[in-house]
């Protein structure tokens, strides 16, 4: 459980910092 809460955390993260990225560019 934890382990999929931390995954699913970095792929929100993730996601964040590839639209904040997109939004730079």
């Amino acid at each position: 459980m934890k382990v999929t809460i931390s995954l699913e955390k970095i792929l929100e993260a993730f996601s964040a910092y590839l639209n904040e990225d997109k939004e730079v560019n």
